[in-house]
């Protein structure tokens, strides 16, 4: 309601600037649904086709989560960032990189606590 409501001659630059962040925020949540649709899919089908191949879930956990961590990483920059945001291609990719880089480092990081998780619900299921 408050939104739709005219606003002061005072305030016309601040309307132009609650505009930019909205449509950042936009392009933000657009970005993340459609990365989303894209590498979650992409991450079952590489780790059920690596897992027919290597007959490894530790290799095809890596294969499937860092190519999807890729992918979910290049859509959202792209979209959300260099589409609808205002950042020039070289920096985009630059974030993208960076991005990547950290998101990898802390699958790999974490991997030992995903297995004994996975451990434990494996050893939970069979007392049932």
């Amino acid at each position: 309601l408050i939104i739709s409501l005219p606003s002061p001659e005072f305030a016309q630059e601040n309307n132009i600037a609650f505009s930019g962040i909205f449509l950042k925020s936009l392009g933000v949540i657009i970005a993340s649904f459609s990365a989303y649709l894209v590498s979650e899919p992409l991450a079952s089908l590489l780790f059920s086709k690596s897992f027919n191949y290597f007959n490894s879930s530790s290799i095809s956990y890596f294969i499937s989560t860092i190519s999807a961590c890729i992918a979910d990483s290049f859509i959202f920059i792209m979209i959300g960032f260099y589409i609808f945001g205002d950042l020039t291609l070289f920096y985009a990719l630059q974030m993208f990189l960076h991005i990547s880089i950290f998101k990898i480092s802390i699958d790999l990081l974490l991997y030992p606590c995903f297995e004994y998780f996975t451990n434990c619900l494996k050893a939970q299921e069979k007392k049932c």
